[in-house]
């Protein structure tokens, strides 16, 4: 993308909004607002840190620390669950495997012995959002 401001009207809209704080802000050294990095750091998701840091004339660095940052903390959007290749009743009787992975790569692996229940949803659910 040559110049996205030319073909992003929220580019050109941020971009305005960020010259209008410049020329009215009292101190020239004066911090850009928190919700203005935010919505630049939105843009950059879409449209690339480069490009937007370029074109909003922001620190390159800066954005691209905030949107790492957030991009850290999502949570999984998938989760898989393979189902045993035998029945449900045959699995219990045989025993149960769970394997789970986290986003951040760490595993759990749990197996109990036939006739012994186990909740998987909730235990999938506590392992996944647990916070570090």
């Amino acid at each position: 993308m040559k110049n996205p401001s030319k073909n992003v009207p929220e580019i050109e809209a941020l971009g305005a909004r960020l010259e209008q704080w410049r020329q009215t802000r009292e101190n020239h050294r004066t911090r850009i607002p928190e919700p203005m990095w935010e919505a630049a750091a939105e843009l950059a998701r879409k449209h690339g840190i480069y490009a937007v840091s370029r074109v909003l004339r922001l620190n390159h660095s800066r954005l691209q620390a905030i949107v790492g940052s957030k991009t850290k903390k999502r949570a999984p959007a998938f989760v898989e669950l393979k189902p045993s290749p035998s029945p449900l009743a045959a699995a219990t009787a045989k025993g149960v495997e769970v394997e789970l992975t986290n986003s951040a790569g760490e595993k759990l692996a749990i197996r109990l012995p036939g006739g012994q229940a186990l909740d998987v949803k909730d235990l999938a659910a506590s392992f996944l959002d647990r916070r570090r």
